[in-house]
């Protein structure tokens, strides 16, 4: 952290390595800022990177949405050379304790979930909850519950994961459906204008009239192109189709009840992991809150999503992922 605590204040090993330091001539920068899924891609890069006394350490912090980390460069002479690991947390993530020194980092007494070989997972895949099951005793305390034999249940991914694409699909349903409305909706405007255009147009045409041949010119002169007008009118407002009705966005959510439940791993809980950067991982991605490692995108998830009031402001949960770079060797030398 800024103060670069000593790596026996921390109660893991993947957080101390959070807290060391790094070179920004090496390194770059240390913090990395994405302020939401447009910002520009921000690239970091070593140079001069020595095994024997240097190590790197990031941390992206995505002000809004979700961030991810993409491998896109790795030289012949560097591949194999390296590991990569992350530490990933949302700032009220479930079981997620900031600390009060940095804002930015958890908790000292905190230890990740590691996930390992977490690359290997299909790409995107969820992470683990857990229900404890255990029939306590009624008026005991926590600390004896602690000591009483637990009876867990998890819950399959692929069940959390098909309720996600159902919610996901009714939402795209939506979201055509609205498209094609606006698409009608302008086409019945523009029909509209065309009317109110060709009322607009007789009324000139009446007022040169009356500029041209007087009064009595005029009226005739109106009469004679009110029937052609009328017909014309009759033509545009039977070609009008029915006013379409916007669709009504859907209120949906995911049908699993989470009542009782423990992230032990993702969705925006305290996850630490490797991220593969050999060559033949080029261009591939870990994204935030999942999972393994592909080359897809949008593939991030965390229970806690930003919220879109009423007036359309965001209102975005940081979200964190801490990345620490060490030689698999000390002799290398870049």
């Amino acid at each position: 952290m800024r103060n670069y605590a000593n790596s026996n204040e921390f109660a893991s090993n993947d957080l101390a390595l959070t807290a060391c330091p790094s070179k920004t001539e090496v390194c770059g920068r240390r913090e990395v800022i994405l302020e939401d899924q447009y910002t520009v891609p921000i690239k970091m890069t070593i140079d001069g990177f020595n095994g024997e006394t240097d190590s790197c350490h990031w941390l992206v912090k995505a002000e809004c949405d979700l961030p991810s980390v993409e491998i896109t460069q790795v030289s012949p002479y560097m591949d194999g050379e390296f590991s990569l690991y992350y530490v990933e947390y949302q700032e009220d993530g479930p079981d997620v304790q900031m600390s009060l020194d940095d804002k930015d980092y958890p908790r000292f007494a905190s230890v990740p979930e590691f996930v390992h070989k977490q690359y290997h997972y299909p790409e995107g895949e969820l992470g683990e909850l857990v229900y404890d099951q255990t029939d306590y005793p009624a008026g005991i305390t926590f600390e004896e519950r602690q000591e009483i034999t637990k009876f867990h249940k998890y819950i399959w991914a692929s069940v959390i994961e098909s309720e996600v694409e159902r919610v996901l699909e009714i939402r795209e349903k939506y979201y055509e459906n609205l498209a094609r409305w606006e698409k009608r909706a302008v086409e019945y405007n523009h029909q509209i204008a065309d009317i109110e255009n060709l009322i607009e147009s007789l009324d000139n045409q009446g007022w040169i009239h009356q500029m041209q041949v007087g009064t009595q010119g005029a009226i005739e002169g109106i009469v004679d192109d009110a029937d052609l007008f009328s017909s014309k009118v009759a033509e545009l407002v039977d070609a009008l189709p029915t006013c379409p009705s916007k669709p009504v966005a859907p209120e949906v959510d995911i049908n699993i009840s989470l009542d009782g439940a423990k992230f032990v791993s993702g969705f925006g809980t305290l996850t630490a992991g490797e991220i593969s950067v050999n060559a033949r991982d080029l261009n591939t991605r870990k994204s935030f809150g999942v999972f393994g490692q592909g080359k897809g995108n949008m593939k991030g998830f965390t229970i806690k999503p930003d919220i879109q009031t009423e007036d359309a402001d965001n209102q975005c949960r940081a979200r964190y992922i801490a990345l620490n770079l060490v030689a698999n060797r000390r002799s290398f030398v870049q």
